[in-house]
């Protein structure tokens, strides 16, 4: 997805996978089948995508609408390992140079570990030739898992705790297009949100789909006891 600050438009892709939408500034134009949740001007982050592979040397592009130089803007870009929703070691990874309005995010040596989450920001002091920047910081979180992993999201209501909203952000199943959660009937593209009423419940299956919605192509079980980001399920 694009996002549109200052005349200077940053988005993250997968390389050659993910298709972006454009989003303009206190508004969404979303274009995709994924939800993303704007940030309100007074804020100083933005959360781009949570993604999940299974690839540890997986190469991040970062592509600008306006021309960008390595050396002004690689110190903008870093990568970090999120334990317990706390931002923790720096990753010396390498950046790289694309096109004249591309940046490439190269793995470290060694690779990412299996298993753990880490979070890409896009500082908002980057800037393109031109002198352009962003008014906020930019993020996309990772997960690296294996080959039947799906990343999920619980948010409970501060007012009535049966009502849990839950997204599953991503799989690393290509098959996997929608999701299903106990007790509701409804289908979801992943990357949407689910809202549920569920009542004395500390846990529910989600059931996934192919494209057809009909088919079911694996379960997992999520925890639903409280508020969790980013939680990796293993589909069975």
């Amino acid at each position: 997805m694009k996002l549109k600050y200052k005349k200077l438009t940053a988005c993250l892709a997968l390389l050659g996978v993910i298709q972006f939408s454009t989003l303009s500034i206190g508004a969404m134009n979303i274009q995709s089948s994924n939800t993303v949740h704007a940030a309100s001007s007074q804020t100083t982050e933005r959360i781009l995508q949570q993604k999940i592979t299974t690839d540890t040397n997986k190469t991040w592009n970062i592509n600008f609408n306006s021309e960008v130089d390595l050396y002004s803007i690689k110190d903008c870009i870093q990568v970090n390992e999120i334990n317990n929703n706390q931002i923790g070691s720096t990753i010396p990874v390498t950046i790289s140079q694309g096109s004249g309005y591309s940046i490439a995010i190269n793995p470290p040596s060694g690779g990412y570990k299996k298993g753990q989450m880490y979070q890409v920001t896009i500082k908002k002091d980057a800037r393109a030739r031109n002198g352009k920047g962003m008014v906020r910081n930019n993020l996309m979180k990772f997960s690296i898992g294996d080959a039947n992993t799906a990343i999920a999201k619980v948010e409970i209501s501060p007012v009535l705790s049966m009502i849990k909203a839950i997204t599953i952000n991503d799989t690393t199943r290509t098959d996997i297009k929608k999701y299903k959660i106990e007790g509701n009937d409804n289908l979801f593209n992943i990357g949407e949100t689910s809202v549920n009423v569920l009542d004395n419940k500390s846990s529910v299956q989600v059931y996934f789909y192919g494209a057809d919605g009909y088919t079911v192509l694996g379960k997992a079980t999520l925890n639903v006891n409280s508020s969790l980001s980013d939680t990796m399920l293993q589909i069975q």
